[in-house]
């Protein structure tokens, strides 16, 4: 594969990890990593200390300026907030690149993720006709839980339903007693991406999918208590607004009836959007008025610094903070045999467990900050190499392929699959 140049749009956590992953790549000769604040973009520049990537100041908003830069790149990755997808589709468009984003939600108007989805889609004869590809929806979750999603569902013939739940606990965090039995629960109190998104979504009304149709749900609906590896043990569920049960029947096919989404409930989200600030009517205060939405969002804090302050030295410590994701996803079908249940179990810590597993990912990448960047930089590498035309989420790329890269990133899927036959169901 010829080298090519790559457009990251965003300089925050997540922009500043894949220039930093993608910079590390040989096939990879040029990054323009645009953000409205150059100064930001200029100081991840920096500290990545790699000589191909170039900051601009851009603005996600304008198309006109993403298309100027996007004329000099083969692939736009964006890795900016959800609400400037459509802008900077249509740049890649007119631009005759290729499109990668993290996420197809949430946005201000809280649409329902599959509203947000379907728009995207609507520029799929688009994309087709310029051959290009938007691979749309690829992190971590939506992104990564896809693939495995797809992997699984290849050992089947037929697939009745997946349900998706996600838990994790953090090892080694400074929280405070009183805080510590709800720590899990938290997430937007410092959110490891954006903070915007973190709140808007579970804002949202979540989707599932149910026999054909997107069927919507009150935010934070069907509370469980799921069991999850250790050590994260039991965690607390909810449904989520994500775009799995939107894409997934679409790409995945083999007559799919059931898709669900749940992770950890943010009890501080919660408070918050009970009490009114994910509101965008004014309200008004002596005599100014007010959206108490964008209030609360000027308050949070981006977590840029994550990226900005990571060291070798800092993760070199025995006692540096990690957190454990574990990602579960339960398949219903059947194949050869007759009906089954496939369980596929996915751990992973961020950064790494061991300081030796931390420092050989930090000198590999310059980041161990990667569950949402390093599949959104393979996302890239493999429609550049292998385009798909149109609009596409990762469920219908291949996931060996994409477990493959993810190897050789330094970061392999290690899963752990057990399966039920019906006379254990």
């Amino acid at each position: 594969m010829d080298s090519f140049k790559v457009l990251i749009m965003g300089a925050g956590l997540q922009g500043a990890a894949t220039a930093s992953i993608l910079s590390r790549d040989n096939d990879v000769s040029e990054i323009i990593l645009g953000d409205i604040n150059r100064e930001l973009a200029t100081k991840v520049s920096n500290k990545i200390g790699v000589g191909n990537i170039t900051p601009v100041k851009l603005d996600a908003s304008k198309k006109d300026e993403i298309i100027e830069y996007a004329k000099k790149a083969e692939v736009i990755v964006n890795m900016t907030l959800p609400r400037f997808n459509l802008t900077i589709m249509r740049a890649a468009l007119d631009a005759g690149a290729h499109y990668v984003d993290a996420a197809s939600g949430p946005d201000h108007e809280l649409h329902p993720i599959d509203y947000l989805v379907k728009q995207q889609l609507g520029l799929d004869e688009e994309y087709k006709r310029r051959e290009v590809t938007a691979l749309i929806s690829t992190g971590f979750t939506p992104g990564l839980s896809n693939v495995i999603a797809r992997y699984v569902c290849d050992m089947l013939k037929e697939v009745d339903s997946i349900r998706f739940r996600i838990g994790g606990v953090s090892i080694g965090y400074d929280t405070p007693d009183i805080l510590r039995p709800i720590d899990r629960y938290m997430e937007i109190l410092s959110p490891t991406w954006s903070p915007e998104v973190s709140f808007l979504y579970r804002a949202t009304e979540p989707v599932v999918y149910k026999d054909g149709r997107y069927v919507r749900y009150p935010p934070f609906a069907e509370l469980e208590e799921y069991k999850f590896p250790q050590p994260v043990g039991k965690c607390l569920n909810v449904l989520v607004d994500h775009e799995e049960p939107v894409t997934i029947p679409i790409y995945i096919g083999k007559d799919v009836k059931y898709v669900d989404y749940k992770n950890p409930p943010d009890i501080f989200a919660y408070g918050l959007i009970k009490l009114g600030f994910a509101e965008d009517k004014p309200i008004k205060i002596g005599d100014k008025k007010i959206i108490p939405r964008d209030v609360l969002l000027r308050l949070l804090k981006p977590p840029v610094n994550h990226f900005l302050e990571e060291n070798l030295e800092k993760l070199s410590d025995p006692d540096y903070p990690v957190h454990c994701e574990a990602m579960v996803i339960e398949v219903e079908g059947r194949d050869e045999k007759g009906p089954v249940k496939h369980k596929a179990i996915y751990k992973t810590y961020i950064p790494p467990e061991t300081p030796k597993e931390r420092e050989e990912l930090y000198e590999k990448l310059g980041t161990t900050l990667i569950p949402v960047a390093l599949p959104s930089a393979i996302g890239a590498k493999i429609i550049i190499k292998e385009p798909i035309p149109g609009v596409i989420a990762p469920e219908a790329l291949d996931p060996n392929e994409f477990f493959r890269y993810m190897h050789e990133k330094g970061n392999p899927v290690n899963l752990e699959i057990h399966t039920f036959r019906e006379e254990t169901l």
